[in-house]
């Protein structure tokens, strides 16, 4: 099954940090920071969910879309990581 449909969705709890106030300023630069610390933990699903969060305030964040590859990569889903690579 393809995770395209996963990439950009998440459970409104997964979004919430712990610990952060609520209301706090989400942009991109909150939701690379949370990528970057997810990959740094293993976690690559949730930075692949939030490297697309990023990708939607700014689409044309270069990082962004490689490190969506590469936590595809990390995830074992070559098939995609190629897509998106292409």
């Amino acid at each position: 099954m393809s995770r395209f449909i996963n990439l950009e969705f998440g459970g409104e709890a997964e979004d919430q940090s712990q610990g952060e106030p609520r209301g706090s300023a989400r942009d991109e630069h909150h939701y690379a920071h949370e990528a970057q610390a997810a990959f740094e933990r293993g976690d690559f699903e949730k930075a692949l969910r939030n490297y697309g969060k990023v990708l939607e305030f700014a689409p044309h964040t270069a990082a962004a879309w490689t490190a969506q590859v590469r936590m595809l990569i990390e995830l074992g889903e070559l098939r995609d990581a190629n897509a998106w690579a292409d």
